[in-house]
């Protein structure tokens, strides 16, 4: 009775770290896939802002050339008005797409 007690207790010992291991290796599965997850998920974004981003930058160039283009004229209300409507629009379709 005595021995058939300590190979079950031996048995017992044994598997535990056995357990132990193959957790171990799951949650480092878990962590993995997590972690693929996030980069995907922070790379999307990334190329999104950096989009949005070059959008802007390129509808601010647009205003600066037509405000150049405003003050090299003669400084008529009309051509400065027109000019303002002009970046206003550029502005606003930057910011909208």
């Amino acid at each position: 009775m005595c021995r058939h007690s300590f190979i079950r207790t031996l048995c017992i010992l044994s598997g535990v770290p056995l357990v132990l291991l193959l957790y171990k290796r799951h949650l480092d599965h878990i962590s993995r896939s997590m972690s693929k997850d996030l980069d995907w998920l922070l790379n999307r974004r990334t190329l999104e802002a950096r989009q949005r981003c070059e959008k802007l930058l390129l509808g601010i160039e647009g205003c600066r050339e037509i405000a150049g283009k405003a003050i090299a004229t003669p400084a008529q209300p009309e051509h400065l008005q027109r000019a303002l409507y002009e970046i206003s629009d550029v502005l606003g379709r930057a910011l909208t797409s």
